[in-house]
């Protein structure tokens, strides 16, 4: 069972510092990571690296928002999932750059996966009796995708979060906001779909840091020996036209053509492409497993 941590409990963890344990910032900013390669016989963690979030709807009250989220971020992917480094990348680009749609950023480099983070919209939705009262009901959308150190885009999630509860102005600090409350919610839904994401690949060795790799692929590694793991299944994945969004149990892989390492278990393969109906299987890969569905145009096209 997961235990969901309150913000404001992850962000004054995330800032702590004790004696003889290195768990503050600087110790987990991705511009002072320890760049020394590996021991032999230890457990390589892959660097998963948060850009600073775009808190656009908050930053107006809470502009600290923009790290105290990627902080605490990093801190339940660092604690929750097993064979990863997270870090937070205070001078990469932020997470509304148009850079990130342009291809590898240089001071990537090294990540295994990088995340940005957009708090897209929050809006009030409380009734005017609710307001008189003193009860906030407050809606918001994040967005969050992941980024191989080669620029490509291999991971998308949109969630939605909330807060609704009795407010009390004079006692609130800024990540105790409804409003910063409402946003946390929402990028923590967005989260739980990246910790899903991260564990699937976490019995598949570590990529090669700043590899690129060939168009049209996704760069998953080989099946690990791992024992009582079973080998990941090769898959080949086109369409006809290419150029699709290849989901796998609703998340983000690539785009047709790709060459996914999958496990061996029951999945939903969707593909989706625009001015073309949806795709969508149920399969269990076994063996090497090729796949070339034709789509079907949308009416109208």
């Amino acid at each position: 069972m997961h235990v969901r941590l309150p913000l404001a409990l992850l962000v004054l963890i995330s800032l702590a510092s004790t004696a003889g344990c290195a768990v503050g910032r600087d110790a987990n900013r991705w511009e002072k990571r320890d760049a020394a390669a590996p021991v032999a016989g230890t457990t390589v963690q892959r660097p998963v690296v948060f850009a600073p979030v775009d808190v656009a709807p908050v930053a107006a009250f809470y502009p600290e928002a923009a790290l105290d989220y990627a902080y605490a971020m990093r801190l339940d992917i660092d604690v929750r999932v097993r064979e990863v480094k997270a870090w937070v990348g205070e001078g990469l680009p932020p997470s509304a750059s148009e850079v990130w749609a342009t291809g590898a950023q240089p001071t990537a480099a090294g990540a295994y996966l990088v995340v940005t983070t957009r708090v897209i919209d929050l809006h009030d939705v409380s009734t005017g009796l609710e307001s008189k009262s003193g009860i906030a009901h407050l809606e918001s959308t994040a967005e969050m995708r992941g980024y191989q150190a080669d620029g490509k885009l291999v991971f998308l999630k949109k969630a939605s979060g909330g807060f609704s509860g009795q407010t009390s102005p004079k006692l609130q600090t800024s990540d105790a906001d409804p409003r910063s409350k409402a946003a946390w919610d929402a990028i923590r839904n967005c989260l739980a779909t990246l910790r899903a994401y991260l564990e699937r690949q976490q019995d598949l060795p570590d990529a090669i840091p700043g590899a690129v790799p060939a168009a049209g692929t996704v760069a998953t590694a080989a099946p690990a020996d791992v024992v009582g793991v079973p080998p990941a299944v090769l898959v080949q994945i086109d369409s006809e036209p290419s150029g699709a969004d290849v989901l796998i149990d609703g998340n983000l892989m690539g785009t047709t053509p790709a060459q996914l390492h999958l496990p061996p278990k029951a999945l939903t393969l969707r593909l989706e492409r625009q001015g073309f109906q949806p795709w969508e299987r149920q399969f269990t890969p076994t063996g090497e497993l090729k796949l070339k569905p034709v789509l079907t145009a949308s009416a109208g096209k």
